[in-house]
């Protein structure tokens, strides 16, 4: 689709770059990152969640593009963004179908990004935590807070040595924490604003330690002797449950022998009895009225 009577629509774009606001940051799946260093006639940009994530998806296809299209749902917050869009440039065409609106802008010239401007950096108790637009728990962490299941999670967890596996790590707290003690600590996370985030907390903190891009467990190599995790159980607006139960459900290839899974998760969630199916040994060892940490041993 072709907009307006600008020099673009003369031919179709020589390049396109499609910015996705899930942003998965699998090795080897398209051209996905957080940063580019080619230009492009067209930048695509599904609307995210969140608005710092949107404006940092316009302020980097703005950088590449002379021109931008958004593309989201009217349920999604479409209206707010294509404000937030309008002040890049000039709206040269949009079009609607039933559920979703597209919306296209010319912008003056490429402009400048710099990555760095988009971090968030705070003192949370002995470390700096690191983050980008959209990862878990940003705005808490912005204010040098743990969110509150994290907090739980850490508090109940023993000093930790040995080889650990922080499943889901966000800005990287946990992992960070846990490798400031002297763990040998990976971490992973299927969101490339969150690996980016924990990398650059480890480094913030001089600290040693393996960030990984992937779902789940496809990044990692090797046995563990703990798996910590403070699962997602949302996907966009909805409520998603298929990334913890496979956590639970692969745990025991990943862990060592006497080895651990330790969890912490909304109260009303329904872990434990996943939990039960795949382990002999399931206690609570916190339970703070609105958050739980489990932990699961003895693989059946």
């Amino acid at each position: 689709m072709v907009f307006g009577a600008s020099a673009h629509a003369a031919r179709l774009p020589a390049e396109l770059l499609f910015v996705d606001a899930r942003e998965h940051a699998h090795a080897g799946r398209g051209r996905l990152g957080l940063r580019w260093h080619e230009d492009a006639d067209v930048a695509i940009v599904q609307l995210p969640k969140g608005k710092r994530r949107r404006d940092f998806f316009f302020a980097q296809a703005a950088s590449v593009a002379t021109r931008v299209v958004l593309v989201g749902a009217k349920s999604a917050g479409i209206k707010s963004a294509e404000r937030a869009l309008g002040r890049l440039g000039t709206v040269v065409g949009s079009a609607q179908g039933h559920k979703r609106r597209l919306l296209a802008v010319d912008t003056k010239a490429p402009a400048s990004f710099d990555l760095a401007r988009w971090e968030r950096r705070a003192q949370v108790g002995a470390l700096e935590i690191v983050v980008l637009p959209g990862v878990f728990a940003e705005s808490v962490l912005a204010q040098g807070q743990l969110d509150d299941g994290t907090a739980l999670l850490l508090d109940a967890l023993p000093p930790c040595r040995g080889r650990i596996l922080d499943l889901g790590c966000g800005a990287g707290p946990i992992g960070a924490t846990l490798a400031a003690n002297g763990a040998d600590v990976t971490l992973t996370d299927v969101d490339a604003f969150a690996v980016e985030s924990a990398r650059r907390t480890l480094a913030a903190n001089g600290l040693k330690g393996t960030v990984v891009a992937g779902d789940r467990y496809e990044a990692v190599r090797g046995t563990f002797d703990l798996l910590v995790t403070n699962p997602p159980f949302h996907r966009g607006v909805g409520t998603e449950y298929a990334t913890t139960e496979a956590i639970v459900r692969e745990a025991p290839r990943y862990l060592r022998p006497g080895g651990e899974l330790w969890l912490v998760a909304n109260r009303f969630l329904p872990w434990r009895r996943p939990l039960a199916q795949v382990f002999a040994d399931v206690s609570v060892l916190r339970d703070d009225g609105r958050f739980v940490v489990l932990r699961a041993r003895s693989p059946r």
